[in-house]
């Protein structure tokens, strides 16, 4: 079973001070990804992990919302590959435990 996803989440253009993170790391050792709840733990990490990199949707300036909002559409969706092969590495490995 895959012991990590390393979700690539690409940064989108966003000024700040600091050296942005352009990368987080979900752990999945201890999600059993062929169940519904351990799939959304799944999406939610990817959520968290989404944001740490984009940063905060809290802010009042509406074009900064709105860049974090599309930092988070495309991070998700550069994750997704990794998190769908996760899935399916658990659900393979699932069935051919179950044939046995």
């Amino acid at each position: 079973m895959t012991k990590l996803i390393l979700a690539a989440l690409l940064l989108a253009a966003q000024p700040t001070l600091a050296a942005p993170v352009t990368e987080a790391r979900v752990p999945v050792a201890d999600l059993d990804l062929t169940s519904r709840s351990g799939v959304r733990e799944l999406d939610r990490r990817l959520e968290r992990a989404a944001a740490t990199v984009c940063g905060s949707r809290t802010s009042v300036w509406l074009a900064e919302r709105a860049a974090v909002v599309a930092c988070m559409r495309d991070a998700l969706a550069r994750a997704r590959p990794a998190r769908d092969a996760a899935i399916a590495q658990a659900t393979r490995g699932f069935d051919q435990m179950a044939t046995r």
